[in-house]
C-alpha cells in the first residue's frame, strides 16, 4: 500500500524503511486539446513489515488515560503488530 493509504488505514511507516517502487495500471487521459493518451503512473509502496500501528488517526479525546482506566486504553487503541491489518 501507498503512504497515504497506510497512513489512512491508521498506521505509520518506520524511520527510515525505504518504499518499492512499481508501476501502476495503465491510465487513459484526455488533455484540454481533446488528445487521447495514456501512462503507466510510477507508484511507491511499503510492505506490513514496514508500518506500525499509530493513534495518529484517532479520537485522543476518546483515548487519553485519564479519561479511560489502563485496560480500556488498550482496548481503544485496537490490536498491536500487524495483527489487524486492512488487507
Amino acid at each position: 500500500m501507498t503512504l497515504e493509504q497506510w497512513q489512512t488505514a491508521g498506521y505509520s511507516v518506520r524511520k527510515g524503511e525505504t518504499a518499492q517502487m512499481i508501476w501502476g495500471k495503465k491510465v487513459d487521459k484526455t488533455n484540454k486539446a481533446g488528445e487521447g493518451f495514456s501512462y503507466f503512473p510510477i507508484l511507491f509502496v511499503f510492505s506490513n513489515s514496514q508500518v506500525d500501528r499509530t493513534v495518529r488517526n484517532f479520537n485522543s479525546a476518546a483515548i487519553k488515560s485519564e479519561t479511560l482506566p489502563q485496560a480500556d486504553v488498550a482496548s481503544a487503541l485496537g490490536p498491536v503488530a500487524g495483527e489487524d491489518l486492512p488487507f
